[in-house]
């Protein structure tokens, strides 16, 4: 009988880099939409606790190694009254966690870490729903870190989680005029068990023995783990944050600024071929992985392409948006405000724009007239009636 698990993973090339996984601690839960984070949030944004008296020795220590008054604290932290300061040293008053980050930065200390070390005394429970939420990330791919992870996506839906699939489930296509056609028949319900765990050796044997790239290796274990299938529901989420995890444990750290999630969802017809091509024959091995490949290189491709837009438009003022800014600061005549610039420019932020205005003051384009908040600009021609000053350093 035909194993019905993973097929070999290819070799990869001799011209292609061999990597080491990189088991770093990472934040590769922040801005993921999970049930469980999502509750946390609600409660770190709406609990009140005391201050634990190890978190005031702290605050004042450092408060007075940088020599912070009360005052300039409170400003700090958005506390209206310094006598607030005074009850919550003294732990006769409660603070809000949302304070904490903001203490943190007024204070010079690590905001996580401040966080943690006010809940793990005031808040235990809460601080597990959290380092639950982070410890299987930081765990190597097995069948009990995958199990775990499920059962975190479903914790708060109605039907449990972490748990392989009891029953066979067939992707179906459904059409408009009410017909269906299997798209493709995953493994059989009681054959999981066996294929996820054929499925983790592979992997572990090919990152041991070096036989194949990074990038071609995490898209062949999403593939195979589709094809698996090995979850009653959620079998597409849970493939897309297996990407991420896999892409992150060998430092491909893209999707931390730029949703690979989204790219997926705005290519989704794309994304469904290409599976549904690559996946005919893989029971029996014979099957085409070059259109999932091309599909999902593609997409990551997408990915940095999309970060580095961003980023040179951040630090470099180039691209579109950079050119907009400085199309309607040039054309100015009279002084300016950064929100008029904003204004006429909608959907570039403010921190673009200042961007744009650093780079163009030392390019003695324009210069600040004021400080705050009524500061204004004006160009240098227009205030001086001259040419703009040019590099004289030939």
């Amino acid at each position: 009988m035909q194993s019905s698990a993973a097929p070999q993973l290819p070799q990869s090339p001799d011209n292609i880099a061999t990597h080491k996984l990189n088991f770093v601690t990472y934040n590769f839960l922040q801005g993921m939409q999970f049930a469980a984070l999502l509750e946390t949030e609600t409660l770190m944004h709406t609990a009140i606790t005391t201050i634990p008296q190890t978190f005031i020795a702290l605050m004042e220590a450092r408060q007075a190694a940088l020599e912070l008054s009360d005052h300039d604290l409170c400003a700090a932290v958005g506390l209206e009254r310094e006598i607030a300061l005074g009850l919550i040293k003294a732990g006769s008053m409660r603070m809000p966690l949302t304070k904490i980050p903001t203490l943190a930065a007024a204070l010079e200390l690590d905001p996580a870490e401040l966080l943690k070390l006010a809940l793990s005394e005031q808040s235990p429970d809460l601080l597990q729903v959290i380092e639950e939420a982070y410890n299987p990330l930081r765990l190597p791919l097995s069948e009990g870190m995958i199990l775990q992870l499920h059962g975190i996506l479903y914790r708060y839906m109605p039907q449990p989680g972490g748990h392989w699939k009891a029953t066979n489930n067939d992707i179906i296509e459904r059409h408009p005029d009410g017909s269906s056609r299997i798209r493709f028949r995953p493994v059989a319900a009681h054959l999981t068990p066996m294929a996820m765990a054929d499925l983790i050796a592979r992997y572990r044997t090919a990152l041991d023995q070096h036989l194949a790239d990074p990038l071609v290796l995490v898209p062949l274990v999403i593939l195979d783990f589709l094809c698996i299938h090995p979850f009653p529901d959620g079998n597409g989420r849970m493939a897309r944050l297996l990407t991420l995890q896999l892409l992150y444990h060998f430092d491909y750290a893209v999707c931390r600024f730029i949703s690979l999630e989204r790219i997926f969802e705005e290519s989704k017809e794309s994304y469904y071929e290409t599976l549904e091509a690559s996946s005919q024959g893989w029971h029996d091995g014979t099957h085409n992985i070059a259109p999932w490949l091309d599909y999902f290189w593609g997409a990551l491709l997408r990915a940095y392409k999309e970060f580095e837009e961003r980023v040179g438009t951040i630090e470099r003022g180039r691209g579109a948006k950079g050119d907009r800014v400085r199309a309607e600061i040039l054309k100015r005549q009279l002084p300016f405000s950064i929100s008029e610039i904003e204004e006429a420019c909608p959907g570039i932020s403010r921190d673009m724009v200042r961007v744009i205005l650093r780079a163009m003051k030392a390019e003695g384009l324009i210069t600040p007239n004021g400080k705050g908040r009524g500061a204004k600009w004006e160009s240098i021609q227009a205030s001086a009636g001259q040419a703009p000053r040019t590099n004289r350093n030939h």
